[in-house]
């Protein structure tokens, strides 16, 4: 029975942004019926907790306490025993007040099949499956001379199927092409030769291409500059196309040019970007809206090109976008029309080298995943214990990080700050003794890093900045004066472009010429006075850490189950680390991370990956 409204309204769980929500559309459709009031809520919280929709079929039948998104446990007597009606009921009601998808102007609520929505999430949705699939339907033929300049480019290519040169193929043939990959799989590698390709094809033709290169975040966009300047100097190029190639790139937001103070762009539908070539790293990190709003100020004749890892965290705001473009979970072989041409082109011997489908989808055409890593040999521990991760096996990742291997350690909470203090203390050991304290304390930190499911806690970012500062303090490194202490690490939370610094930027505190300033990675040095909103980083969460790499990772998850706890961001994390893990937790936490792959219900998926 579900209970009346006044009841409804005690229940701390919900937030005042699902609350006003219901009574926004209890009092916009007078209904009476609570169980409406209550659906509505229980929608608004599976948004705020970063899906687009919630599905009828799944709440029907299913108690409260499992509907109910949150990142902390609640305890029983918390959660009432309320019970939702069967399917047929539950539709029923909500499709009274619901529109379809030819409404989403008149119906802030849609039902779209099974799923229930604010109108909001399904038109971005809807916007984001209309563009990639026309553009799934745009393909461009390929001359003599441009495939013969890509063949010096992909020299190995006749000799196996190599899927790097597979994907630049498919990003040549097609407007839209995706490239999943983990770390050191050869991403950047391979957009920086498709690049010059595009580049050698517009000249041929008389055309120079504007291209941009994007990320979701302006430390992303800093890397993608480093990863491409550091590519281009590997190609064997023309000057020509050498000049042609962008040496800057942007977040998605300046490249659509935010209007100050709102979440509108310059460039959208009626003002679309003059550009032809669009590359963007690290899509895994982009939300449904920013992609919706990123393709419709892209021209319909533009290539665009995404680069991310599937298997990373989804974006922290709504969708799981990239995981649903690629089909997260999924293996798929290309169409036999997509593989003979691949045959074809590449004189491809042996016809096992292309996985195939008879099922012939859009999207399966335009994914290509890259499974070899250059990073990890095929010894490696920490590839081998990744790719376990990936496929949920998690007895085999207990094994593996229980083994021995000095790639990968594993230690109890309880050995946490010895472990560390050694750590630390080894690393001044091998210091001159002229070293400046915050040359230490950097130094240290760009090898070495502590990364957190959780920010609050002993076991989250908080309590690990305290442990080191404790730490760094008594080992005479630091002396905690005052807030900008010399050695003090810090993380900008925000993007300041005056400045050039960006959310998930990282300096060091240090004495300069009579005031405190900071120096990022980049030898930018910024008076303390003139810092942007930040916070002391000794440590970070696993979702600041995405897209960095270090020597070392020491990985902290928390003592007891936490929702947020996922076979995603143990991936994310175990993946930071170029040569040694070390894992603070307990079996039961990494069995139950490894078994819980993250969901969010959208209909992203079924709109790109089922074709009508």
């Amino acid at each position: 029975m579900i209970p009346a409204i006044e009841e409804i309204l005690k229940y701390s769980f919900f937030n005042p942004i699902d609350i006003y929500r219901a009574e926004f559309f209890y009092r916009r459709y007078s209904v009476e019926n609570p169980l409406f009031y209550l659906v509505v809520m229980v929608l608004s919280n599976h948004v705020q907790n970063g899906n687009s929709c919630v599905s009828l079929r799944n709440l029907a039948c299913s108690s409260l306490r499992d509907a109910v998104m949150s990142d902390m446990r609640l305890p029983d007597h918390e959660i009432p025993d309320v019970c939702f009606p069967e399917y047929d009921e539950l539709a029923g009601i909500m499709s009274e007040c619901s529109g379809g998808d030819d409404s989403l102007s008149e119906n802030p609520l849609v039902i779209s099949g099974e799923n229930l929505y604010f109108s909001r999430q399904r038109f971005y949705e809807l916007d984001v499956i209309g563009s990639i699939r026309k553009r799934c339907c745009q393909f461009y033929e390929i001359s003599p001379e441009t495939s013969a300049y890509f063949h010096e480019l992909f020299p190995d290519s006749y000799m196996e199927a190599d899927y790097q040169a597979i994907a630049a193929f498919i990003a040549l043939k097609s407007s839209f092409s995706v490239i999943s990959g983990g770390p050191g799989t050869g991403k950047t590698s391979t957009v920086i030769r498709i690049i010059s390709i595009l580049i050698n094809d517009y000249i041929l033709k008389g055309m120079i291409p504007e291209i941009a290169l994007a990320a979701p975040t302006g430390k992303a966009a800093a890397r993608l500059k480093e990863s491409i300047d550091a590519a281009i100097d590997t190609l064997n190029i023309s000057d020509n196309i050498r000049s042609c190639i962008p040496r800057e790139a942007y977040t998605i937001h300046r490249l659509l040019g935010r209007r100050g103070g709102s979440s509108e762009f310059i460039h959208g539908q009626e003002n679309r970007l003059n550009r032809d070539i669009i590359v963007v790293d690290e899509s895994s990190m982009i939300d449904l809206a920013l992609m919706s709003k990123f393709f419709s100020a892209v021209k319909d004749d533009a290539r665009i090109i995404l680069l991310g890892d599937r298997d990373q965290l989804a974006s922290v705001e709504g969708g799981a976008v990239f995981g649903d473009i690629c089909d997260r979970g999924s293996e798929h072989g290309f169409s036999v029309d997509m593989s003979l041409h691949l045959k074809e082109f590449f004189k491809i011997k042996d016809k096992s080298g292309i996985p195939m489908e008879q099922k012939k989808t859009l999207m399966s055409d335009r994914l290509v995943v890259l499974n070899r890593s250059y990073r990890f040999s095929a010894g490696s521990l920490i590839g081998t214990v990744s790719q376990k991760i990936r496929a949920g096996d998690a007895n085999s990742v207990l094994n593996c990080i229980k083994s021995g291997d000095p790639e990968i350690g594993y230690i109890s909470h309880g050995e946490v700050e010895k472990f560390l203090k050694k750590r630390i203390s080894d690393y001044i050991a091998s210091c001159p003794d002229s070293v400046d304290p915050d040359d230490i304390t950097g130094g240290f930190l760009s090898r070495f890093m502590i990364i957190t499911a959780l920010r609050n806690g002993q076991w989250g970012v908080e309590g690990m900045n305290l442990l080191s500062e404790r730490i760094f303090s008594a080992l005479g490194i630091i002396r905690i004066d005052s807030p900008f202490y010399s050695g003090r690490p810090v993380m900008i939370t925000g993007n300041n472009y005056s400045l050039s610094l960006f959310n998930g930027d990282r300096g060091i505190v240090g004495d300069g010429s009579g005031e405190k300033t900071v120096m990022f990675s980049d030898e930018k040095v910024i008076a303390v006075s003139r810092i942007p909103e930040h916070i002391t980083s000794f440590a970070m969460t696993i979702h600041k850490s995405q897209g960095s790499e270090f020597d070392e990772v020491m990985i902290v998850l928390p003592e007891n189950y936490n929702p947020v706890l996922s076979r995603e961001l143990l991936y994310t994390a175990v993946t930071r680390a170029r040569k040694k893990v070390i894992i603070a937790g307990t079996d039961e936490i990494i069995k139950k991370m490894v078994e819980s792959p993250t969901f969010r219900q959208t209909g992203l998926r079924d709109g790109l990956w089922n074709d009508q």
